[in-house]
This record gives C-alpha cells, sequence and structure tokens, in this order.
C-alpha cells in the first residue's frame, strides 16, 4: 500500500511537518523594514513569494535595504530556504523592504508541530 507523504516526512524528521501562512500575520511589505519571519528553532523551511509589482529585498537582519539584501523579483519572485542546505539561517527571523508601499507578499514557514 502506497505511503502518505505525511507519514514520509514524519520518518525522516522524527516530528510532523505543519506549513503556516505568513505567520506574524504581514500581507504587505512596504518601503520601511518590516519582519515577516520570527525566529523560529523548530523552522525547517519558509518560502517567501512577491506578489507585488515592485522588487522585494529580504535579509535576515532589520538593517535590509535595496543595497543589503536579497532581491526577489516582481510578480512571482520567490526565496526558499530550507534547512539541509541553509542550514541555521532557516531559524533567523527575517525582515523584508519594498521598493514601493503596500506590496503583497506570501511567506510559507514549515515548522516541526511535534509527533
Amino acid at each position: 500500500m502506497p505511503r502518505q507523504l505525511a507519514a514520509l516526512l514524519e520518518e525522516k524528521l522524527g516530528t510532523k511537518a505543519t506549513p503556516f501562512r505568513n505567520p506574524l500575520g504581514v500581507l504587505t511589505v512596504g518601503v520601511v523594514a518590516v519582519r515577516f519571519l520570527p525566529n523560529n528553532p523548530n523552522r525547517f523551511g519558509w518560502e517567501f513569494i512577491n506578489l507585488s509589482p515592485n522588487l522585494i529585498y529580504l535579509l535576515n537582519d532589520n538593517s535590509v535595504s535595496a543595497t543589503n539584501g536579497i532581491q526577489v523579483g516582481a510578480s512571482g519572485g520567490n526565496v526558499i530556504a530550507d534547512w539541509e542546505e541553509d542550514f541555521e539561517l532557516v531559524s533567523n527571523e527575517w525582515w523584508a523592504i519594498a521598493a514601493g508601499a503596500a506590496s503583497n507578499i506570501l511567506a510559507i514557514s514549515i515548522e516541526s508541530a511535534g509527533a
């Protein structure tokens, strides 16, 4: 009998992996830095999707700017962080700033939810 993905993930990780959409309730980013993910040592990975027509920049520090951060392209640009490739950076708090006001985003955090 085929096994469900949830069971395979729990076997590999030793715990359930649960997605949380916009865990801090941040739906838009503007021209002032905003924290979109809190520090979380139980996070396995996250994905950030820029839903706006503006460029957005990400950094694991509130000094994020157009010259100090990871550029995320407009209209669907995205960044993925995974614990197996990005190590403890995944668990850091993350900040964003946009080239224009009210830039819509989607942030998905995959976290340990216990066994």
